[in-house]
């Protein structure tokens, strides 16, 4: 069965919801086709499930995740699995290294997978297709992404405050009202983002206002700030700067940092496409994936386009073509890292 069959017929198990029925249908269905395929099936103490082809050395390593949201497509991590087994079938006999391709558990929650996975292994490399999940491939017509690597993350706790007071006898010019702060924190966040920094990107997601009521000036409001980039450097900078600015106390709720992919495994994928005339640019991924997890072996990830840029979303879309040329390459790079 093809890869983009197999697509077709996982798809429709879904969602596939962590530790469901149906996960566990869609990853029973998985290890058939790997047992079909001449794999080697075990599960580690992670719950992933690994395919595996034997070598010599250490493994190089492909695969994602099956696990899914509510709002699931058809292509978000399975297709880095079945390009993976597709690459098996293909590469057996014909490389030395052992491949192994992994159904990493709860991507889509907790990485619990891929962090157990790359916390007690080492790899030779980690090599993951994605579908984008944005629009840049597709709209700039392209074929493949060659990712410059996972963003880091931080995510804020701001408060802005100010006065509750009657909206009707309080006078403009005696008002202290806390969400007209906010609204321009907002709009100050939107423009120095593009206005300073080249791919980074911040997002004010959440406002709660109080009092919230009709005729109230708003006295408090809590809202969220979220930067992605692939420098901490930058990362760091804008929020100080926001700070500031504004004169705040922000409190962080989170922060990652970010996985840069390998310059060599980069190459690879430049290389692979340039000798399937396959159009592509370096970008880099503002999701997360199961590759941030190795940093401690080279990592690189490929994308193919999202039609529209949706993901996480029935809706979403990739092309048969555009998931054969996906497969391919992830193909010939392997064959490449397996090489050097």
């Amino acid at each position: 069965m093809k890869i983009n069959d197999r697509l077709e017929v996982l798809g429709q198990i879904r969602p596939r919801l962590s530790g469901t029925a149906e996960d566990k249908e869609g990853k029973n269905l998985i290890v058939q086709w790997m047992l079909e395929d001449g794999l080697a099936v075990t599960m580690d103490e992670f719950g992933n499930i690994i395919g595996r082809l034997d070598g010599e050395g250490d493994p190089i390593v492909t695969g994602s995740h099956t696990d899914t949201v509510a709002t699931a497509g058809k292509y978000d991590g399975a297709l880095g699995v079945l390009a993976g087994l597709e690459a098996a079938r293909i590469l057996r006999g014909q490389i030395k290294s052992p491949l192994e391709v992994v159904i990493f558990d709860d991507e889509e929650n907790t990485m619990g997978g891929s962090i157990g996975y790359s916390s007690t292994r080492t790899p030779k490399a980690f090599i993951e297709l994605h579908v984008e999940q944005g629009p840049v491939l597709d709209t700039q017509h392209l074929d493949i992404g060659i990712v410059q690597g996972i963003v880091g993350q931080r995510r804020c706790h701001i408060t802005m405050h100010g006065q509750a007071n009657h909206a009707g006898t309080t006078p403009m010019n005696m008002r202290d009202d806390a969400l007209v702060k906010a609204a321009s924190l907002v709009t100050y966040v939107n423009d120095y983002a593009n206005e300073m920094f080249d791919g980074l990107v911040a997002t004010v997601g959440e406002l709660t206002v109080s009092p919230n009521a009709f005729s109230v000036i708003p006295g408090q409001v809590d809202l969220t700030l979220q930067v992605r980039d692939l420098s901490a450097k930058n990362m760091e900078e804008f929020v100080d700067k926001v700070s500031k600015e504004f004169d705040l106390r922000i409190d962080f709720a989170h922060t990652s940092e970010p996985a840069l992919c390998d310059s060599s495994i980069m190459n690879h994928i430049s290389e692979a496409c340039d000798g399937l005339h396959l159009k592509y640019t370096e970008l880099p991924s503002r999701a997360s994936h199961d590759a941030q997890c190795f940093t401690d072996c080279p990592m690189g990830m490929i994308f193919v386009p999202s039609v529209g840029g949706l993901s996480h979303s029935e809706d979403e879309f990739t092309s048969e073509e555009h998931c054969l040329a996906g497969t391919r390459v992830l193909v010939e790079t392997i064959r490449r890292m397996d090489y050097n």
